[in-house]
């Protein structure tokens, strides 16, 4: 679901577009272009924005959880995770 309003709002902007998903992570979207027809989209994410609060592992450990994740994975890259600059995008 986040992944596809993500997708619409970068459409309907013609540019990327950022978001904070549900797991208090966030995710950017990029289209691509070919002849002024939308061929794809570029779309990453699950990252830290630096000057963020950074969400608790509990927290995204409760989000994903229909996603049936390895706790012990999951906290070793919480343990790597810092914030990134997410500078603004201009179409």
């Amino acid at each position: 679901k986040s992944d596809r309003e993500l997708v619409r709002e970068c459409l309907k902007k013609k540019c990327p577009v950022s978001h904070t998903c549900h797991a208090g992570l966030t995710d950017t979207a990029f289209p691509m272009f070919h002849n002024g027809i939308p061929v794809g989209f570029l779309i990453f994410g699950q990252v830290l924005v630096d000057g963020k609060a950074k969400p608790a592992f509990r927290e995204i450990f409760d989000h994903v959880q229909d996603l049936n994740p390895d706790p012990a994975l999951l906290r070793a890259n919480d343990r790597r995770r810092s914030p990134v600059p997410l500078r603004s995008f201009k179409c």
